[in-house]
């Protein structure tokens, strides 16, 4: 739990200070979000943004080089004003960091390693301590975000491919009864799978 905690302090002293105007990655998106929330979907790669449109820099045409479905992800974002938005995305990411980290190492970190506890802290740790998890936060790329969602994708299949496990080993029993109320016994069951 210390290295846990170190590794956080570490990540949030280093990317703390987000309002840097050389940051590209979040004024994009957020431009990106606020262009289809408000309609304009068909300038998604235009040239735009600076202080007028409420960023920081004025961005070059194609500087959004993601699919359209990622602009909608950044709609909500887009309600607020660019500085609160880039704030509420930086929270938002650290989160994603931490517990994806988390989920990655008690699902990917062999037992040997600790209780599932510990492998998750381990996991948050690294996740935290790196300095490219460091960049991510201070630039709002997404790169937090997808970990999370990796890594709950691979819990959800983890936790999937035991409840049919069960689910199969239940199904086997002498007397079960299949859906359309068939009564199988163990020596039929072995037969017919």
């Amino acid at each position: 739990a210390g290295l846990a905690a170190s590794a956080l302090a570490l990540c949030v002293a280093r990317s703390w200070q987000i309002d840097f105007p050389y940051s590209i990655d979040f004024q994009v998106y957020w431009l990106a979000g606020k262009r289809v929330a408000s309609g304009d979907a068909a300038d998604l790669y235009a040239a735009g943004g600076g202080e007028a449109a409420g960023t920081p820099q004025v961005m070059a045409a194609h500087e959004f080089k993601n699919l359209p479905l990622v602009a909608w992800g950044f709609a909500p974002f887009a309600l607020l004003p660019y500085l609160e938005a880039k704030r509420a995305w930086w929270w938002l990411s650290l989160v994603c960091l931490a517990g994806g980290g988390a989920l990655a190492g008690a699902g990917v970190l062999p037992a040997r390693a600790g209780s599932r506890a510990e492998r998750a802290l381990a996991g948050a740790a690294l996740a935290l301590a790196f300095d490219p998890a460091h960049v991510a936060l201070r630039h709002g790329q997404t790169t937090p975000v997808i970990l999370a969602v990796l890594a709950g994708a691979h819990a959800a299949l983890a936790f999937v491919v035991v409840g049919l496990a069960v689910w199969i080993a239940a199904a086997g029993e002498v007397g079960r009864r299949d859906e359309l109320g068939f009564v199988y016994s163990s020596a039929d069951r072995a037969v017919t799978l």
